[in-house]
C-alpha cells in the first residue's frame, strides 16, 4: 500500500486524487492547509505528496514543499498550480517539486504523475472530468504597479503565492519578510492592537519588505470582511523575479515604493490633524489645498504650510 498525503482544501481536487489513486493500490490522507500537512508529515512518513499551491492558511504553499523536502527528502511530490505560469512552475519546481500539474486537472493528469514518480504501470482511474479554475474578475488598478508592461506586470501576479480567505478568515504575514495585495474582496489590517485601516483590491502591505535587511519582526494580521483572495510575495520570491528581469524594472518598482509609502504618511498625517484640529479649521485649510504643521511642544497648535 502506498502512502498518500493530499494537502488540498478544494473538495473537488480531493474527489480527482481519490479518483485517480485508486484500486487498493493507495491509501489517501487528507490536509487542508500547510500546517496540519507539516504535523502530518512529522508523524508519519508518506510515498508520495500531492499539493495545490493556492492554499490558505499560514505558510505559504512553496514554503511548505521547501520544509516537507527536509521531512520527506525520498518522497516524490506533485503540485498543482493555478494557470500556466512557467514562473510560480519553476519556483515550485525549485522549492522540490518533481511533477507540475496546472488546472483544470483531471484524474488521469493526477494519475500519470504519480506512476512517473513512483515507476508504476498504468492506472486505471474511474473518472475523467476535469476540475476548473474559477473565472476571475478583471484586474484591479494596482498603483505598485504603475507603468510595468502588461507581461511584466502578468508574470509578477502569476509569481505570488495566491491565499484565498473566507469572511472574516485572517491571514498573518511579517511585513519586514514579504508583500501582500489584495487582488479582490475587501479585508482590514491590524499589528498588535493597532488597527491600519481598510483594504481595497490593489492595495498593498509590507512593499518596503523587498528593500529590508535586517529588522525586528512586524506582524500583520489581515481579516476579509467579505470573502477575499491575497496575493503573498515572500522578500525571496520578489528578488528572484527582479533578478531574471532588466534593472530598469527594479528601478521603477522602487520608485511606485516610495510613492506608495509616500501617500500612506500624507493620508496618515492628514488623518491625525484631523483629529486634533476643529473640524470647520479643518475645511478651510483643506479647500485650500493645505496641511497643518504641528509644533510638538504644542500640538494643538500649527501652522499652515502649501502641499
Amino acid at each position: 500500500m502506498v502512502d498518500v498525503l493530499v494537502i488540498e482544501y478544494d473538495p473537488e481536487v480531493r474527489e480527482q486524487a481519490g479518483l485517480a489513486l485508486n484500486g487498493g493500490l493507495f491509501e489517501l490522507s487528507f490536509a487542508s492547509d500547510g500546517l496540519e500537512a507539516l504535523k502530518m508529515a512529522n508523524a508519519k512518513s508518506y510515498e508520495l505528496i500531492l499539493i495545490d499551491l493556492l492554499m490558505p492558511g499560514g505558510v505559504s504553499s512553496l514554503e511548505v514543499i521547501k520544509r516537507l523536502r527536509r521531512v520527506s527528502p525520498a518522497s516524490p511530490l506533485i503540485a498543482i498550480c493555478e494557470g500556466r505560469s512557467q514562473l510560480i512552475a519553476e519556483a515550485a519546481r525549485r522549492a522540490g517539486a518533481g511533477e507540475i500539474l496546472f488546472k483544470p486537472v483531471t484524474s488521469s493528469g493526477i494519475g500519470e504523475a504519480a506512476q512517473k514518480l513512483l515507476h508504476l504501470p498504468a492506472l486505471q482511474h474511474r473518472s475523467e472530468t476535469p476540475v476548473s479554475t474559477p473565472v476571475q474578475a478583471a484586474l484591479p488598478e494596482i498603483a505598485l504597479l504603475a507603468h510595468f508592461s502588461a507581461a511584466d506586470k502578468t508574470n509578477l501576479l502569476d509569481w505570488a503565492e495566491k491565499i484565498p480567505l473566507a469572511a472574516r478568515g485572517t491571514y498573518q504575514f511579517d511585513g519586514q519578510q514579504g508583500m501582500c495585495l489584495l487582488l479582490s474582496g475587501k479585508a482590514r489590517a491590524f499589528h498588535d492592537a493597532l488597527d491600519l485601516g481598510g483594504l481595497h483590491p490593489g492595495e498593498v502591505l509590507g512593499e518596503a519588505s523587498f528593500f529590508c535587511k535586517t529588522g525586528t519582526r512586524y506582524l500583520v494580521t489581515i481579516q476579509a470582511t467579505e470573502p477575499a483572495l491575497l496575493y503573498y510575495y515572500p522578500k525571496s520570491l520578489l528578488r528572484d523575479f527582479f533578478i531574471s528581469r532588466p534593472k530598469s524594472l527594479t528601478m521603477r518598482f522602487a520608485a511606485n515604493v516610495i510613492v506608495s509609502l509616500s501617500q500612506k504618511l500624507m493620508h496618515h498625517y492628514h488623518e491625525q490633524h484631523r483629529n486634533v484640529m476643529p473640524a470647520n479649521q479643518w475645511r478651510v485649510a483643506e479647500e485650500s489645498g493645505s496641511a497643518l504643521s504641528v509644533d510638538s511642544a504644542n500640538p494643538g497648535a500649527g501652522s499652515v504650510f502649501d502641499v
